[in-house]
């Protein structure tokens, strides 16, 4: 599991840097989840929280704990 700052910025950079990383597209992201391009968007930026079964599938994908993605 990946330890980050629990901060909206480096929250934020933290789901940019991973899903780069592993060479994914907002888009790929987004299908996994079963939501639109636009909400995975707005979720990686910051600007809306993931609901419980989001962070779920987020925590599973990526690898981090769910704390890290639920504020």
């Amino acid at each position: 599991m990946e330890e980050i700052d629990t901060s909206s910025t480096k929250k934020r950079g933290f789901l940019i840097k991973v899903r780069k990383k592993r060479k994914l597209t907002q888009k790929q992201v987004a299908e996994y989840l079963n939501i639109h391009t636009s909400t995975y968007a707005n979720i990686e930026r910051g600007d809306r929280n993931p609901s419980l079964e989001i962070a779920l599938l987020l925590s599973d994908f990526f690898g981090v704990d769910i704390r890290l993605l639920k504020r």
